[in-house]
């Protein structure tokens, strides 16, 4: 099934739904278009009775200007040329009397403009498939006084040359461009008269009117059946084919089209060249079925895509998709929304133990995620799209991808489980699990000068959200290695703590290049490894890494209260990352003078720590020039959890004495 008729599938399965209106995931309006409709945002709301008499008119608020409305295949795509909309539009169409008020300009375009309009009014009123509020609409707007009224009810300003306010504004737009819709009430009264839009039944806006929109898609069907028919390369079917493909796919500013033929100018024909006539005979679509397919598109990316700068993820399945865990999110993100999805309260981890977290959150992922293979068919098939902008005024398709529900929870379960560590939020929350792919570019990537004291994306590195995202998708679906630059920075910046203004800044990297330590180590040796300290392993970088744990941890236990600076192991870590053993020695040196100011039981059982680990160091491995690789951060970081474990313990033990 190619992405085009999944795209109709998904339209079809959710036709039920179509043009109504919903709440999105931030409480905006989400609609699923109907067919033969598009969407603009309406400035002025008109009151009309079903006489077709003026009752009142009202500025729309601020985000409540959505609106769906019937479309030509030629208004659909309009620029400047003359195409109505066959009922909402703007003032240029709608007003008789715009040339009255809008000066020259207006008097240039009204006539056309505004016959044209009515004409196709008419025709879809005349037609067996009208509307009671066709009437009322068409009875009042050729009267030609729209603007007059609009100017009594105070909605437009004139100014002191009795032409529309050029200061004057709906927003951003001027008023001569303004978009009007109408509520055809069931009466006029004074009452009506100063009613709010929203105290006014759906089925009287025109916008949200099922039946007239079912009338319409019927008159157009009507129309289409003296249409040319051809047949459809994605269905095979003998149908009304367009060449006309919309925009606005990924957001409602979106220029971008998935399907474009402009290169037919003589001079620059050679697109077609020894191919095609013309752009015409090489690609024939339906015009219904590519409104299914784009209109479901739309529908689904606002209702639940993913944009990382250019590029706009979405999976869907049957329009299902909101029970998917995204391919984006990190593991706490996942089990925050399964919890919210069965109504499950989260439980607080700050006040747990490193060692309790690491088995509580792995418990609670696993929990979500056979959640969510009871919620999905394992054999119900996923469709993921991932579209960027080619060239101006073009989206290429960049991922199209169908993969089974069970598959891919598969897939996401182990790119968590194999990527997972202790990280550490903001809040100052501690989980174990993965970070989501933004927090991912973020760490790897932003600057540790924001006011916030957050890791931020600045400058040419913005483009880095999009970047990791398009080259860990191989990674999170079909289980592709880890790529190792991204690897290879998360290491290099993690042995750079003095880079960082903020400590928790460098731990979240830290965390991070030990989750890709981790992944690494079990593609290639194929076994698991984690957070808890590894004291067999004879891995000469695992090795190191463990001795400069012990000395940082030593140094800050010396600290007199209150004292807060750097260890020597932070300040040398690049250095001791590069030549371990030269490095080792001077660092060494400088712990020992610490030593003296510990308790005798901690400064011996440091001194056994370091014992043990040079005990296990193999021939020529101690004394090696070569620079460390990443392993040396996985033994850093174990040993430093298990000498706080220790810290605790001992602790304890003095409480209880």
């Amino acid at each position: 099934m190619n992405w085009l008729e999944s795209l109709c599938e998904l339209y079809q399965k959710n036709e039920k739904i179509a043009g109504v209106y919903m709440k999105g995931r931030f409480d905006e309006d989400l609609i699923l278009v109907p067919i033969y409709h598009s969407t603009l945002i309406a400035h002025i709301t008109v009151f009309l009775d079903t006489a077709g008499e003026f009752i009142n008119a009202k500025r729309v608020l601020k985000g409540e200007g959505l609106t769906i409305i019937p479309v030509t295949e030629a208004s659909a795509i309009r620029t400047s040329n003359c195409a109505p909309h066959p009922l909402c539009d703007g003032l240029k169409y709608l007003a008789g009397d715009y040339g009255v008020y809008c000066g020259a300009d207006g008097k240039k375009n009204t006539r056309e403009f505004y016959k044209e309009y009515m004409a196709v009014l008419k025709a879809w009123k005349e037609s067996q498939y009208s509307h009671p509020k066709l009437d009322a609409i068409y009875e009042y707007l050729q009267k030609g006084n729209l603007i007059r009224d609009l100017v009594s009810c105070g909605c437009l300003i004139l100014g002191e040359n009795g032409l529309l306010s050029a200061t004057d504004k709906l927003g951003t737009t001027a008023q001569a461009d303004a978009m009007v819709r109408f509520i055809i009430a069931e009466e006029k009264t004074a009452v009506q008269a100063s009613m709010e839009e929203k105290e006014y039944p759906d089925d009287e806006k025109c916008w949200k009117d099922l039946s007239l929109q079912k009338q319409y898609i019927k008159y157009c069907r009507w129309q289409d059946e003296a249409s040319l028919h051809e047949r459809s390369y994605a269905t095979g079917e003998m149908v009304r084919v367009t060449y006309n493909n919309p925009k606005k796919i990924r957001n409602d500013a979106d220029s971008g089209k998935l399907i474009s033929f402009n290169d037919q100018a003589k001079k620059n024909h050679f697109l077609f060249e020894g191919l095609f006539p013309d752009a015409n005979s090489s690609l024939h679509l339906g015009y219904e079925e590519l409104q299914m397919a784009y209109n479901a598109l739309k529908w689904v990316i606002r209702k639940q895509g993913t944009t990382f700068g250019d590029l706009c993820t979405v999976f869907y399945i049957g329009g299902e998709g909101d029970v998917i865990p995204s391919f984006a999110a990190g593991t706490e993100d996942i089990m925050k929304q399964y919890s919210n999805l069965v109504a499950e309260p989260g439980e607080e981890v700050s006040e747990l133990q490193e060692y309790e977290i690491v088995q509580r959150d792995a418990e609670q992922f696993t929990k979500a995620m056979q959640g969510y293979g009871k919620l999905l068919s394992p054999n119900e098939k996923m469709h993921f799209l991932a579209f960027k902008a080619a060239t101006p005024g073009r989206l290429a398709i960049v991922e199209n991808h169908t993969i089974y529900t069970g598959d891919y929870l598969k897939r996401i379960e182990e790119w968590h489980r194999n990527i997972s560590w202790l990280q550490r939020g903001y809040e100052g929350n501690y989980f174990y699990g993965s970070y989501n792919l933004r927090n991912i570019a973020r760490i790897l990537y932003g600057e540790d000068k924001d006011k916030s004291g957050r890791l931020t994306l600045k400058g040419k590195n913005v483009s880095m959200e999009q970047r990791i995202t398009e080259r860990l998708i191989g990674c999170i679906l079909f289980g592709d290695p880890l790529p190792e630059d991204i690897v290879n920075r998360a290491v290099h910046l993690a042995s750079r703590p003095q880079s960082y203004s903020k400590w928790y800044n460098w731990e979240q990297i830290l965390s991070f290049a030990c989750a890709c330590i981790k992944k690494k180590w079990i593609e290639k040796n194929r076994e698991e490894c984690g957070v808890e300290l590894r004291k067999d392993c004879t891995d000469r970088n695992y090795l190191y890494g463990r001795l400069l744990a012990i000395a940082d941890r030593m140094e800050y236990r010396s600290f007199k209260q209150g004292e807060s600076r750097e260890t020597n192991a932070k300040k040398y870590m690049t250095a001791f990352s590069i030549h371990p053993f030269r490095t080792w020695m001077i660092i060494e040196q400088k712990v020992r003078y610490c030593q003296k100011k510990l308790k005798k039981t901690e400064a011996l059982y440091y001194q056994k720590q370091i014992a043990e680990i040079m005990s296990l160091f193999r021939p020529g491995d101690y004394e090696s020039q070569e620079r460390l690789d990443g392993m040396y951060l996985m033994g850093f970081y174990n040993e430093a959890t298990e000498l706080q474990r220790y810290t605790l313990k001992s602790k304890g033990e003095e409480e209880h004495e």
